[in-house]
C-alpha cells in the first residue's frame, strides 16, 4: 500500500513543473518534509493492514477450531478490504480459505463392531477358530488347555521358521521382509479402563444390594423371583451339560445382535404379541389363585369349626364345672351366683 500510494505521487511530481522553491526554507528540509509525511501515511497503511490480518487470522483460527471450512476452496489471491466497511468484513472479504490436509486414521475395531460383523473378515476369523475349538473339546475328546497349549506351540514353531528365514533372505533381496515391531506403547489406557472399572463397580454393589435383599428376605417377591430363576437354572443345567451351555452362549452372542439389528421390526412386533400373550395368561393364574385362595380359606375356616364343636362334644363331661373352659368357650360352666338368685 505504501509503495502503491507512493508511485502515483512521484509520477505526478515528475509530470508538474518544477515549483519555486521557498524562500524562507531550504530544499533539503522541504523534501526531508515531504517524505516523512510520505513515510507516516504508509506507516499507518501498513498498520491498518496488519490489524486487519490479525482479526482475519483469529477469525480463521476460530473458524477451524469450529470445524467451519474443513470444504472450503482454496484461493491464492487475495484482494483489498472493502471501503467504507468494518475491519473485520473487509479483512474476511479477501483472506483466502485454506483446506487443512486431515490425515486418514483408521480406528482400531471395537468389541461392538466384532459383534455387529462391522468387519466380516476379522469377525469371520475370531467365529471360525472359537468354533475350532469348541469342535476339538465337544467332539474330539481334547481339554480347553491342551487346545490353546496345541495351538500357541504351533504358532511359535512357525513364527521362528518365517522370521530367521527372513533374516536370511535380507542379504539377498537387501531389505527386511518383515518388521521388527515396534514397543512401548500404552497397549491398556488407564483413563479408558477406570471408566469401565467405575461401571463395573457400581453394577456390581446394585447386585450385592439385590442378592442380599433375596437372601434376608427383605422383599418376598426378590425372593420368590430368585427361587423361580435358580429352579430354571438347575433344570437347564440338568439338561444341558456346561460347555454346550457354553457354546450355545457363544452362538448367541455373535448371531441374536446382527439378526435383531437385520430383523428389528419383525422381532419388535413379536415381542410385543408375546408380551401380551404373557400378560393375558399371568392375569388368569393370578385370578384362579385368588379364587382358590379364597376356597382354601373357607375351607379351613369350616374344618377348624367343626373341630371346635368335636372338641366341645367331647370335652363337655370333663370340662362343665371348669370356669377355664367358659372362658375358652369351649362349655357353658356352672351359672355365675347372680343367675342363680334372678332364676
Amino acid at each position: 500500500d505504501a509503495k502503491q500510494m507512493f508511485e502515483p505521487g512521484a509520477a505526478a511530481e515528475a509530470d508538474e513543473p518544477e515549483m519555486p522553491q521557498r524562500s524562507d526554507e531550504p530544499a533539503e528540509t522541504v523534501v526531508v518534509k515531504d517524505a516523512k509525511q510520505m513515510f507516516e501515511v504508509g506507516a499507518a497503511a501498513v498498520n491498518e493492514t496488519l490489524e486487519s490480518g490479525a482479526a482475519a487470522v483469529n477469525d480463521a483460527v476460530e473458524s477451524v477450531k469450529a470445524g467451519v471450512g474443513s470444504k472450503a476452496n482454496t484461493h491464492a489471491s487475495a484482494s483489498a478490504p472493502r471501503v467504507g466497511g468494518s475491519e473485520s468484513e473487509g479483512a474476511a472479504s479477501y483472506i483466502p480459505k485454506i483446506n487443512l490436509p486431515v490425515a486418514a486414521t483408521k480406528t482400531p475395531a471395537t468389541l461392538k463392531d466384532v459383534l455387529m460383523w462391522r468387519n466380516p473378515y476379522l469377525t469371520g476369523i475370531i467365529f471360525g477358530t472359537i468354533n475350532v475349538i469348541f469342535m476339538l473339546t465337544l467332539f474330539g475328546g481334547y481339554s480347553l488347555l491342551r487346545v490353546f497349549s496345541s495351538a500357541m506351540l504351533f504358532y511359535l514353531i512357525m513364527a521362528f521358521i518365517v522370521v530367521n528365514l527372513s533374516k536370511v533372505a535380507v542379504g539377498f533381496t537387501g531389505k527386511e521382509l518383515i518388521p521388527k515391531p515396534t514397543l512401548g506403547h500404552k497397549y491398556i489406557r488407564k483413563e479408558v479402563w477406570i471408566k469401565y472399572f467405575e461401571n463395573t463397580v457400581n453394577f456390581l454393589n446394585h447386585f450385592i444390594d439385590a442378592v442380599r435383599k433375596a437372601l434376608y428376605c427383605v422383599d418376598n417377591k426378590q425372593t420368590l423371583q430368585l427361587c423361580v430363576i435358580l429352579y430354571g437354572l438347575s433344570l437347564i443345567g440338568r439338561i444341558i451339560p456346561d460347555m454346550w451351555l457354553l457354546y450355545l452362549t457363544f452362538l448367541g452372542v455373535f448371531t441374536f445382535p446382527i439378526v435383531y439389528e437385520t430383523y428389528e421390526e419383525d422381532i419388535d412386533k413379536a415381542l410385543v404379541e408375546l408380551k401380551k400373550i404373557l400378560e393375558k395368561y399371568y392375569a388368569q393364574g393370578k385370578e384362579q389363585v385368588a379364587k382358590q385362595g379364597a376356597e382354601m380359606q373357607k375351607t379351613v375356616e369350616k374344618k377348624m369349626g367343626d373341630l371346635k364343636k368335636q372338641v366341645q362334644e367331647k370335652s363337655g363331661p370333663m370340662l362343665e364345672n371348669s370356669e377355664i373352659a367358659a372362658k375358652l368357650g369351649l362349655s357353658p360352666g356352672p351359672a355365675p351366683a347372680s343367675e342363680k338368685k334372678m332364676e
